[in-house]
């Protein structure tokens, strides 16, 4: 089996490429990425040193093997029981699983999952290998930094936030996903919904908060000018325009109502003075 599934389009891989440039990445923005990476790599006992580590990156070289052969091809890192203790552990995680193989009868053979891939690119390559790795298997993902990274601004500041860094917490928050499924025995991850749904839920928290702030709205009108074009976008943020609409013209209502109620209110008050005055002109 092959590790990877390459973009067939060599035109795709350039327009790609050119979205993952990252060299003038500020040092905070790569210290906090580091970060990130080791917090989780830690998290699934990966630390460097560790076997079930450089099993990891051996197996996802070779596609799939049983724990004979794989201790017989890392003899340096210790026995069949060593290796065996390992694989369970990553199979724990669901870095590996067992698949079926007519090369030997009531012999395991292990491979790497979708997710495994994903933190062998992050333990070999870190967030752009990771990131590369999904924008092979999702075009959702693709689509996402298409449509964010020209909208954040080199700074860090305003409403998207900083544009240059965007694969990593995307990639990160992919992981997060996929991570939650960790808990449902023999159920595939569903890659493309983990990364819409990252895309709903920040249409639903970011853009739903903004809209208050009338300094976001350009950004906001940027946003939806660029994902205008992506269906499966299209349709959430048409909803999240047409209930802004809706809270717009109740405030505005309300505004003309009270605007009415100021008038009137200086009406009366102005009719209350001229009689105020006319009496006092009148002799007594």
């Amino acid at each position: 089996m092959g590790k990877k599934l390459y973009m067939h389009s060599a035109h795709m891989q350039i327009l790609w490429f050119a979205y993952m440039r990252f060299a003038d990445i500020p040092k905070s923005y790569e210290y906090t990425a580091s970060e990130d990476r080791r917090q989780i790599l830690a998290e699934f006992g990966l630390k460097e040193g560790r076997t079930e580590r450089r099993i990891l990156i051996e197996l996802s070289k070779i596609g799939f093997e049983n724990v004979y052969q794989l201790s017989k091809r890392m003899r340096n890192i210790g026995h069949y029981s060593t290796v065996l203790r390992a694989l369970r552990r990553l199979e724990k995680e669901k870095l590996v699983k067992v698949v079926p193989s007519d090369a030997k009868r009531n012999s395991k053979f292990y491979m790497v999952t979708q997710l495994g891939e994903l933190i062998t690119d992050l333990v070999e390559g870190g967030w752009k290998a990771a990131a590369n790795t999904l924008a092979e298997r999702s075009s959702s993902f693709r689509d996402l930094i298409k449509v964010h990274r020209p909208l954040r601004s080199p700074t860090g500041r305003g409403l998207i936030g900083f544009g240059l860094c965007y694969y990593w917490s995307l990639t990160r928050d992919v992981i997060g996903g996929l991570q939650e499924y960790r808990k449902f025995k023999n159920l595939q991850p569903p890659l493309e919904s983990i990364v819409r749904q990252i895309e709903y839920d920040w249409i639903g928290e970011t853009l739903t908060q903004a809209v208050h702030d009338p300094s976001s709205r350009r950004e906001i009108a940027e946003y939806l000018k660029r994902s205008a074009h992506i269906a499966w976008i299209r349709s959430t943020t048409r909803s999240f325009v047409e209930e802004w609409m809706d809270e717009e013209k109740e405030w505005l209502q309300g505004l003309d109502e009270l605007k009415r109620g100021l008038v009137s209110a200086e009406k009366n008050a102005k009719l209350s003075q001229f009689a105020n005055d006319l009496d006092k002109s009148e002799p007594k």
